[in-house]
């Protein structure tokens, strides 16, 4: 029962269909692009009128 509260279940794939065939260049654009959207998603981190409402309705 301890242990339970140590397992988890992935949320994201961390691999693709065919990633073993990608070449260097194409893992650094799948990098780029990665670190793009965590910028992304960074700049609009905060309270935005759907996260207010969602939190006033619930």
């Amino acid at each position: 029962m301890i242990l339970g509260a140590c397992s988890h279940t992935e949320k994201v794939a961390v691999t693709q269909p065919g990633d073993t065939k990608l070449s260097c260049a194409e893992i650094q654009t799948e990098f780029d692009d990665m670190e793009r959207v965590l910028r992304e998603a960074k700049k609009n981190k905060g309270a935005s009128g759907a996260n207010i409402a969602a939190a006033v309705f619930f």
